[in-house]
């Protein structure tokens, strides 16, 4: 009780209530239009062409069951595991598929499809409160809200927020990840974080991201270098280590199938990373090098303001040599690669 306790008066009360205003805000914005392309009585599908076998891939896990195991591998299996559980909360109180007519049956699906875009709700929601924690750490508050602010109302963000799909939670984890590891170098004032405490659950999260979408796993390349730059070097290794084991761990607990179905999880992930850079049929047939086109993405998706702002601030914080930063460029650079 007593370490509850002294946890409780750690806590910034202020800070507390500008990061759940922040995430309310965020969350309005989400569910505004979080209704688009659901099935209704001129279709039966959504009209996201992935919800569909998103949602049904996730109906061959059982939790209840102890079943992690799809057969379909194409994405890591926790946002499966997550939307069986809602969509079971929602057919117990709103009726599953199993209906005597076609349109109550469209409609049940489309119950289904809401529940795990509420999920996406509310990890872009999670997501704008962890940048406001991450900023405050190190910037004024103001800049802190508007950093937070800026996450809230990006259209690419917003958008992929109020949909049936893996990518936001996968986004929500990994930025756990880094918020912890940007956490193992302390603020002026504070006296040396507990490494192997914030290495774990950096790790944790990475893990839980590439159980959600592969590329997750990338989040263990910022945490190693942050623990060579703000370990004590005969410590280094081990934490390193840790660190490592908790990203590999959770990803397993999460995907289990690489070990109990490894026949069709290789042979699905590497379908997606074939797909990944082959593309999606002829949808960017004619189009200019992904490298190329794929900042203009980013213009659409963040804005042009933003970006070069963002740019900007990552490369004055290079030049002052804040350690912290080459931990994000090196995310950065080899995600986008």
């Amino acid at each position: 009780m007593k370490g509850i306790e002294s946890a409780l008066k750690r806590i910034d009360k202020k800070a507390l209530l500008i990061g759940l205003g922040l995430f309310l805000l965020a969350f309005g914005f989400r569910l505004w239009g979080v209704d688009w392309g659901l099935p209704n009585d001129d279709r039966w599908f959504s009209l996201h062409p992935d919800e569909w076998v998103i949602l049904m891939s996730s109906q061959a896990v059982n939790p209840a069951a102890f079943d992690f195991t799809p057969g379909f591998y194409n994405y890591g299996t926790f946002y499966l595991t997550l939307l069986r559980i809602t969509s079971d909360i929602v057919g117990a109180y709103g009726g599953g598929p199993e209906a005597e007519t076609a349109q109550a049956v469209y409609q049940a699906y489309g119950r289904m499809h809401m529940g795990g875009r509420i999920l996406s709700v509310i990890a872009g929601s999670g997501l704008v409160w962890v940048m406001f924690s991450t900023l405050r750490r190190w910037i004024h508050p103001v800049g802190a809200v508007i950093g937070a602010l800026a996450l809230a109302v990006t259209p690419g963000l917003v958008v992929h927020s109020r949909f049936q799909t893996v990518d936001v939670l996968a986004v929500f984890l990994l930025a756990c990840s880094l918020w912890f590891t940007l956490r193992l170098f302390p603020k002026e004032g504070e006296d040396d974080p507990d490494w192997q405490k914030m290495v774990i659950w950096a790790g944790v999260f990475a893990g839980l991201s590439a159980g959600t979408k592969y590329t997750g796993i990338l989040a263990l390349l910022p945490l190693l270098i942050a623990v060579w730059l703000a370990v004590p070097k005969e410590n280094r290794i081990k934490t390193g280590l840790v660190g490592i084991g908790a990203g590999l761990g959770a990803f397993l607990l999460s995907t289990p199938g690489i070990l109990l179905e490894s026949g069709s999880f290789w042979k699905d992930f590497k379908y997606e990373m074939t797909h990944t850079s082959t593309g999606h049929g002829l949808v960017f047939e004619g189009t200019s090098s992904g490298f190329v086109y794929h900042i203009f993405n980013i213009m659409q998706g963040y804005g042009v303001l933003l970006l070069v702002l963002g740019l900007a601030g990552l490369i004055w914080a290079a030049i002052k040599k804040d350690q912290r930063i080459w931990c994000l460029l090196a995310f950065g650079l080899v995600y986008f690669l």
